[in-house]
């Protein structure tokens, strides 16, 4: 695997420490300058410059260059999308005689996009409208620099000055549907999107399970805990919902559309093979097979985008003993959690990559996931990712540990 070796830091490039956004009425304001930083490293005997900056995000697809963004959400009205009313800025060129670090840099195949040209090409992106549970917003990218690959030039921004507004003529992916909010999609907005507002008509919570018919009497318990916690629960059989795909699909988005108290966490108990059957979605798959399982599509419910509606989770089981193991540990850790330990602050990240394929993607979702468990008060948070590390007896003292 190869390695980085971060050389020097150089200092600051922006004379402020920070961009200054603000919203208000739908009108947006950005100004300020990026605190931009250097750093040259080294990977396979060649050097790169990585860029960062606080607040930014700076991933990039495999062989395009890494350049730091500031980006948010922010909310929508029911129809219309963000417009650039002012974009001003004073730029700062400088040839820094290397190439800027790309995505995946440690994938020697990975090259940088060798143009003659200022990339990227738009300094400011609004995205297309998305919709999340009758939550609808758009993501705005302001980006640091402009790097020119076949010059090794880098254009830093500063003096950033900008100004957007709600063009009402945008209509891409209007909202159509008054669904009441819930708590679980009211927290995720509340701190993920710019501007949002709960509104009046929200509810509690609510359960749905789909099974197949004869595992429904061991799912009562289950369903009478979730009531005593003050969740509306329904338990749905196949022969309720349909046997297909499509079928349990419908099912799903009639129920969204048209019930008092719609669906917001639905669990489906069953497999996609064996003697208990729930069926899935097959994507395009990966450098291993051609197609992947994924349930994801049965969370699309509203809107023309890839945010789900619905929280959807998956009990794989193959016999009845494994389904009532799964169901009583549930209801045990939920009713009466070990707290005399501080498993609660610990977790284990999972997953593999793939580096003959040029996959590495995984790791970086795990490193982000990381991330973000340590900001929300995880003391420890371990990566155990393959083949980087391939020790199960470490994978499974970890986990016995409460990692």
């Amino acid at each position: 695997m190869k390695k980085y070796l971060i050389l020097f830091l150089i200092f600051s490039i922006s004379t402020l420490f920070s961009l200054q956004f603000k919203h208000q009425n739908y009108e947006i304001s950005i100004t300020g300058n990026f605190d931009l930083q250097e750093q040259e490293i080294t990977a396979n005997g060649k050097t790169y410059l990585l860029l960062t900056a606080k607040e930014c995000n700076n991933s990039a697809a495999a062989g395009l260059s890494k350049i730091p963004r500031f980006t948010k959400l922010v909310q929508l009205p029911a129809n219309g999308n963000w417009q650039i009313d002012k974009q001003f800025y004073n730029t700062d060129e400088q040839t820094i005689g290397f190439e800027l670090c790309s995505g995946e840099q440690e994938n020697s195949q990975a090259s940088q996009n060798k143009q003659d040209k200022w990339l990227p090409e738009k300094v400011v992106q609004i995205s297309k409208p998305v919709i999340m549970r009758g939550i609808r917003f758009a993501q705005i990218s302001v980006a640091s620099c402009q790097y020119n690959p076949a010059k090794q030039k880098i254009r830093y921004f500063k003096d950033i000055d900008i100004t957007l507004s709600i063009d009402s003529n945008k209509n891409s992916n209007p909202l159509l549907k008054n669904i009441a909010s819930t708590p679980i999609f009211r927290q995720i907005a509340q701190q993920n999107i710019t501007g949002f507002q709960s509104e009046k008509n929200s509810t509690t919570g609510s359960y749905l399970f789909i099974c197949p018919e004869n595992c429904a009497s061991y799912l009562q318990e289950l369903k009478s805990w979730k009531q005593q916690l003050g969740y509306h629960t329904k338990i749905a059989t196949l022969a309720e919902t349909g046997y297909t795909k499509d079928e349990i699909k419908n099912y799903l988005q009639n129920a969204y559309d048209n019930w008092e108290i719609p669906p917001e966490n639905v669990i489906l108990f069953g497999d996609v093979s064996g003697n208990y059957i729930v069926p899935s979605f097959y994507v395009e798959g990966g450098p291993y097979s051609e197609f992947d399982v994924s349930d994801h599509p049965y969370t699309l419910l509203e809107g023309d985008d890839y945010f789900p509606d619905i929280m959807l989770g998956r009990v794989s089981f193959q016999d009845m003993m494994q389904l009532m193991t799964v169901v009583n540990k549930i209801i045990t850790y939920e009713k009466e959690p070990d707290t005399s330990v501080d498993w609660f602050t610990k977790a284990i990240m999972v997953g593999g990559i793939s580096p003959n394929y040029d996959n590495y993607s995984p790791r970086e979702t795990l490193l982000e996931a990381r991330r973000k468990l340590l900001e929300f008060d995880y003391t420890t948070v371990h990566n155990h990712i393959y083949p980087e590390q391939t020790s199960q007896t470490s994978l499974e003292n970890l986990i016995n540990e409460g990692c």
